[in-house]
């Protein structure tokens, strides 16, 4: 586009000095010596002003129309903005986010096959086909879950699975409401399925993406009753777009400053589990009260990726 605009300017002004110096072309068979000289320069100028005007209109490219006045040029599209310092943006399928660079050394994805194991089956072994993002070399080595983002079509789920019609309900309706207060012991929609119990949720927040909302919190889920520790406790969004088409799971392992890495068995274990209700109640109320930046990743480094996620059309 800018060729061809360069070219016509080119030739324009070709076009003029030809002009410019015809008008100044003897047009008398009988001159003076000087007006010969004049009229030989001139013929020169000329001469240039042709060869200018050949090698603009050659700068046009043959493949590229010219904009007329009865078609007016095409105006591109305003671009996207770009991922924040730091951050590498990826785009897997429909689904693209911006994540900060630091988080894992490469990040893959797969389509996972549906499994429908029947309606008494245990909710985790029913699924429909779904993307699966994962990460290797993530930033926490030693951690008992594995980073990992998943995303289900809504209506496919919701065909094959109450339970997760269920939590897709369950969520909306938090979005809808979004409490200020959120009890440490109160089970916060979450997929996928897992044979074991939500332990206790922390730093729940609702957060926006580009396509939709959700809720992230802490959570450390369990079968039996033990500490809470960071190599237990993980990270987790829980998301929808805004048209419920897409149901979006976010768990990456985090770490705490305020949590031991492998916590200890208690020394009195019936005493610890009589008094479990408040021993969870304080650990929430700890992690709650610290800084964004005490987590490992930061809590406000995983928001904004949270905030970048899209789904494209």
């Amino acid at each position: 586009m800018k060729n061809w605009k360069i070219a016509c300017i080119l030739a324009c002004l070709a076009l003029m000095a030809l002009a410019a110096a015809a008008c100044q072309l003897p047009f008398s068979g009988t001159t003076e010596p000087d007006t010969v000289a004049t009229a030989a320069q001139d013929l020169a100028q000329t001469q240039m002003a042709l060869s200018a005007t050949q090698t603009a209109v050659a700068l046009i490219p043959t493949d590229t129309a010219v904009p007329t006045a009865e078609e007016p040029a095409q105006t591109a599209s305003p671009t996207e903005e770009p991922p924040a310092p730091g951050t590498v943006r990826y785009v897997f399928g429909n689904f693209q986010f911006d994540m900060p660079a630091y988080l894992a050394q490469d990040v893959n994805y797969t389509i996972v096959p549906a499994v429908l194991e029947g309606d008494n089956a245990f909710p985790g072994d029913i699924q429909p086909e779904y993307l699966s993002i994962t990460f290797d070399g993530y930033v926490i080595p030693d951690a008992f879950h594995s980073p990992e983002i998943r995303v289900y079509p809504v209506a496919d789920f919701m065909e094959i699975s109450q339970a997760a019609t269920d939590k897709f309900e369950h969520l909306n309706t938090l979005l809808q409401t979004r409490p200020v207060n959120i009890s440490y012991n109160t089970v916060l929609p979450f997929i996928p399925f897992w044979n074991a119990g939500q332990v206790f949720n922390a730093q729940a927040k609702f957060v926006d993406f580009k396509s939709g909302s959700g809720i992230r919190f802490l959570s450390m889920y369990a079968q039996a009753v033990y500490p809470v520790d960071n190599y237990n406790i993980f990270f987790t969004y829980q998301g929808i777009s805004t048209d419920n088409t897409y149901y979006i799971s976010m768990v990456l392992p985090i770490n705490s400053a305020a949590l031991p890495m492998h916590a200890a068995d208690p020394a009195d274990y019936e005493a610890f589990i009589n008094n479990f209700s408040t021993y969870l109640a304080e650990t929430s109320a700890v992690l709650n009260s610290e800084a964004p930046d005490r987590f490992t990743p930061s809590l406000n480094v995983l928001d904004a990726m949270i905030a970048s996620m899209r789904i494209l059309p």
